[in-house]
């Protein structure tokens, strides 16, 4: 029998800020400024408007930044990240069947364009890298399949800096991403304990 790895899931909450620099001390945080003249606030039955004077509104971007003029675009968007599990235990490695085990991740954000569900580091002694879409019994392959109305993918995939797990183009409140990962060995695998420390990140799109 071949002793198999413990998966170790490292959790990771970010909050992107849209400025180069905050204003702070220990009783305030002031992560904008605007420059503006006055503004309003007008409401009715079927509307909510606000208005600014002396800076001019509106989203000027380019593939490395975003500015958003109006102080209403300065709210300070959430993102809160949650695991049921930070540690997996695949259990030893049989030549007779895949081992897998999954954890669900849960993502709230009030960001309009949504979130991305990202591996931004991994490290550690594991299988080869499935690469044919499938962990199959009796060939030695890892990797990790993504469900949920989020997912980016279904298929098994090999892990690596940069894999997109999920992803949303609007605001969401506890939506759900299950991360299945699976692995299998063949006869020549070497005997030992693998292990595997993966660093995932959720981050509202700019």
């Amino acid at each position: 029998m071949k002793h198999f790895f413990v998966l170790l899931i490292i959790l990771c909450l970010i909050f992107p800020f849209r400025v180069l620099a905050l204003m702070s001390s220990t009783n305030y945080t002031i992560f904008a400024d605007s420059f503006d003249s006055g503004g309003g606030y007008s409401v009715s039955g079927t509307y909510a408007l606000e208005d600014t004077f002396g800076e001019i509104p509106g989203i000027i971007s380019s593939s490395t930044y975003t500015i958003r003029g109006g102080y209403q675009a300065m709210d300070w968007d959430y993102i809160g990240l949650s695991f049921s599990s930070s540690s997996l235990n695949l259990g030893v490695a049989s030549t007779t069947a895949v081992k897998s085990a999954s954890t669900t991740v849960t993502v709230t954000t009030d960001h309009p364009d949504g979130y991305d569900l990202t591996v931004s580091a991994e490290s550690g002694t594991s299988l080869t890298d499935v690469s044919d879409g499938a962990v199959t019994i009796g060939v030695e392959e890892y990797g990790v399949a993504v469900s949920g109305s989020n997912a980016s993918f279904a298929n098994d995939r090999g892990i690596a800096a940069g894999l997109n797990l999920a992803s949303t183009t609007q605001s969401v409140t506890g939506v759900t991403t299950t991360l299945t990962f699976k692995a299998a060995i063949s006869g020549s695998t070497a005997f030992a304990v693998y292990t595997h420390t993966i660093t995932i990140i959720a981050a509202n799109k700019l």
